[in-house]
């Protein structure tokens, strides 16, 4: 008697073929997705350490870090806030990236890299938003620290966050886990 020779693959090997390759499909996703996050992230510590500079070339040239009409300034205008935000109020006409793009302290305003390159606006994604901020003390004559929100901060970038006037620690309401303090 001939037996038949069997030229195929059997059920069970196409099902562990395809659950391997739906296995490595799943981890080359999560991958890609952290990749592009700690790029993200990567930008805005640049951007962030960009404002430093751009900030300590104003501070030579006005012997303050304040800027007084820019930015939200939570009511004032008082250089705090958004960098990226001003609206139609007399007090805050402009943002405080546009000034200093304005006057030479940056070369393009520094839009956060989920934003679609929007300038005088902090983007807003999924009711999350994407903006770097200055919040000076009290006295509004030192700027204190410059933040970011990252996607995927490390230990070692949630530093302590500098308690803002009366106790307030206003960026950190923000969700901002990324700071740079220039003190």
């Amino acid at each position: 008697m001939k037996m038949k020779k069997n030229d195929g693959f059997t059920l069970i090997e196409l099902l562990v073929v395809i659950g391997i390759i739906g296995i490595l499909a799943a981890v080359i996703v999560t991958n890609y997705s952290n990749a592009q996050k700690q790029a993200r992230d990567s930008s805005r510590k640049a951007s962030v350490e960009t404002l430093a500079s751009a900030f300590a070339m104003y501070k030579a040239d006005n012997k303050t870090y304040n800027l007084t009409g820019k930015g939200c300034g939570y009511s004032t205008g008082d250089g705090n806030g958004w960098v990226n935000f001003s609206d139609n109020d007399p007090a805050r006409p402009i943002s405080i990236g546009t000034y200093l793009k304005n006057n030479g302290y940056l070369s393009a305003p520094l839009i956060d890299p989920r934003c679609d390159g929007e300038t005088d606006t902090s983007c807003v994604v999924n009711s999350t938003r994407y903006d770097y901020m200055t919040f000076n003390n009290c006295t509004g004559s030192v700027l204190a620290s410059i933040y970011a929100r990252l996607e995927l901060p490390s230990d070692g970038d949630t530093a302590a966050v500098p308690a803002g006037c009366n106790g307030t620690m206003i960026p950190t309401s923000e969700g901002m886990n990324y700071v740079r303090d220039l003190n």
